[in-house]
């Protein structure tokens, strides 16, 4: 869940402990039985509230499938509505850049192996020495070309290496994701921090601020207390780390970093909620020895120091040894393959990036390489061919037979890989990367693409979400994990699910704000994506509330019967289970309302 998605939460168990609070000052008082047109005493009750709501059914799992190079798409041999498999071709696309350099590459390699054929089969008779020592020559030019030729193509294949590894952002060590910085979709800038990952969430840390008067009593191993107001617990620790340079100075003086690692909570409140980073701690070090504070300017103890006290520091709560993942370039967050919580292992994906300046130095280096190997192999070629000349000028003879089969065969091996270069540009595709369901296609055959035009829209019908919008008064009582149930209105089936994410924000819907909660179906067979359905959550009863019966209530009011009359009283209500609602202000223990006398 995202970090907004946990503040939303964390209100709604701010308000039940509100209200437990206050109901734990009052006496609970029985409710009597609400007859019509009888005085009903309030009192305290428990409601199960009724979470729900409507909204529609989508796909949790598609993909883009685009062109990877431009040219003309020649085959389109899907439809809209079709099952695939993994693997099977989308759409057959004519690059003319990459394969004519493959077809150019392996023509030149046959042209060779063409020429050196001849060369066999119809030797010189008369070399002069001018001519063996410019072939000599011209073999050790070769070997120049050949050794630039692949340290440009070493140059290439980095350059083309670190332009792929930019797109993909790895865990730079085994861990778990702590924090998601980053939406997918979200636009970054080299630098931009992605993820945090630590070895264990665990392990927590609570870094101090301790005024430089204050060091002399503070070192390595001592005992401390750190209280954090967001949990409303306290906690014991022990002084791992002493900063040898002030992190800050004021005109209080120098402030120094003391790291104190997290033990076991000593008091906790039951109503606390986790810790968490980032929230403020108040920290006590307990110096255990007495005795008197030396005089010594700038000294940084590792030693307990005489003078039994008590030094008070602010600080905040952190993982220790967390690493934080960056984005190395500007662009889109495409994917995020792990949610908070994940363990991940080194060199794990973290997160992929997207947008036309990484493609296109994505294409460029691959455009580049292409040409540089294409050198290599021509430059191989050429020192073939230069050192079978300078062979056989330096001693001229008619190749043995055996020869000139073996060369026969490397010409019949080089027009077999012309072919398969010529064959690999015919059916250059587009494949589904796994098995579902083409939803859409935005391209048609003979249609000129470019590089990254989207093709095909993929989907996997096997993993379906429902889209509930929920009312703002319900929305404090969800949390991500609460089973549900889903009913498809075209089917009248219910489904099982799970919350898996709560909007943040809310939106305007018919003047009444909701919140859009994702439910995760757990067998949706048979589910299409578009279908109208609604949802009950299951969230846990509210007890020892002051509670009412629904029918007392009329816009927002109810009777109260007084001695001198009844009189209107305006009440603020909170959740209901369709017989009774919670009521949070406007009423008391003991007063006494009017339910109205129903028509029979």
């Amino acid at each position: 869940m995202s970090s907004r998605g946990r503040w939303f939460i964390a209100i709604g168990a701010v308000v039940v402990i509100a209200i437990v609070a206050v109901i734990l000052r009052h006496p609970a008082a029985p409710t009597q039985s609400a007859a019509s047109g009888q005085t009903v005493t309030v009192g305290y009750g428990s409601v199960q509230p009724q979470v729900g709501g409507a909204g529609s059914i989508r796909t949790a799992a598609s993909v883009t499938l685009v062109s990877e190079a431009a040219g003309t798409l020649q085959t389109l041999p899907v439809k809209v509505g079709q099952q695939v498999t993994a693997g099977q071709t989308i759409a057959s696309i004519d690059d003319q850049g990459a394969s004519a350099a493959r077809v150019a590459q392996a023509q030149a390699a046959l042209t060779a192996a063409e020429t050196q054929l001849q060369q066999m089969q119809h030797p010189s008779a008369f070399v002069s020495s001018d001519a063996v020592t410019q072939a000599q020559v011209g073999v050790n030019q070769a070997e120049a070309g050949l050794a630039q030729a692949q340290a440009a193509a070493a140059q290439a294949q980095t350059a083309y290496n670190t332009a792929v590894s930019l797109e993909t952002l790895t865990a730079p060590i085994d861990g778990y994701v702590v924090n998601l910085a980053v939406n997918q979709g979200q636009p970054v800038a080299p630098g931009t921090p992605v993820a945090t990952i630590v070895p264990d969430p665990k392990s927590m840390q609570v870094d101090a601020q301790v005024l430089d008067v204050n060091l002399y009593n503070v070192y390595v191993g001592e005992e401390a207390a750190m209280y954090v107001p967001g949990t409303d617990s306290t906690y014991g620790g022990t002084v791992t780390k002493i900063a040898g340079q002030p992190d800050q100075t004021t005109p209080q003086g120098s402030y120094y970093d003391v790291t104190v690692t997290i033990g076991q909570v000593t008091s906790t409140n039951p109503n606390s909620v986790k810790l968490a980073a980032g929230m403020s701690a108040y920290v006590n070090l307990f110096s255990n020895k007495p005795g008197q504070l030396p005089n010594t300017p700038g000294l940084i103890q590792t030693q307990p120091i005489p003078n039994s006290s008590t030094v008070v520091a602010d600080g905040s709560v952190n993982y220790a040894n967390a690493w934080v993942v960056t984005s190395g370039a500007a662009g889109d967050v495409a994917t995020l393959p792990l949610a908070e919580g994940s363990y991940v292992l080194k060199g794990e994906t973290v997160a992929t990036l997207t947008g036309p300046a990484l493609t296109a130095a994505v294409q460029q280096a691959q455009a580049a390489l292409a040409t540089a190997k294409t050198a290599v192999g021509s430059a191989e070629a050429a020192l073939t061919a230069a050192q079978t000349r300078s062979q056989e000028t330096a001693s001229p003879s008619a190749a043995a037979p055996a020869q000139i089969a073996a060369q026969q065969a490397a010409v019949q091996e080089a027009q077999a890989a012309l072919h398969a270069a010529q064959q690999a540009a015919a059916q250059l595709a587009v494949k589904a990367p796994f098995p579902g369901v083409i939803s859409a296609l935005m391209v048609s055959a003979g249609q000129q693409v470019g590089a990254g035009t989207a093709v095909a829209t993929l989907v996997d019908p096997t993993t379906m979400q429902a889209v509930i919008q929920i009312p703002a008064a319900q929305i404090g009582l969800v949390a991500t994990g609460q089973a549900a149930s889903v009913t498809v209105a075209a089917e009248g089936r219910t489904y099982g699910g799970t919350v898996s994410q709560i909007s943040p924000q809310g939106q305007n819907m018919g003047g009444t704000t909701v919140y859009s909660v994702i439910i995760n179906l757990d067998h949706p067979q048979g589910v299409q994506a578009g279908q109208a359905a609604t949802a009950a959550i299951q969230v846990p009863p509210m007890r020892h509330a002051l509670v009412i019966p629904v029918a007392a209530v009329s816009g927002g009011a109810v009777m109260v019967a007084g001695p001198s009359g009844a009189h209107a009283q305006a009440v603020t209500l909170g959740p209901s289970d369709g017989t009774n609602v919670v009521v949070l202000q406007g009423l008391h223990p003991g007063d006494q309302i009017i339910v109205p006398s129903t028509t029979p």
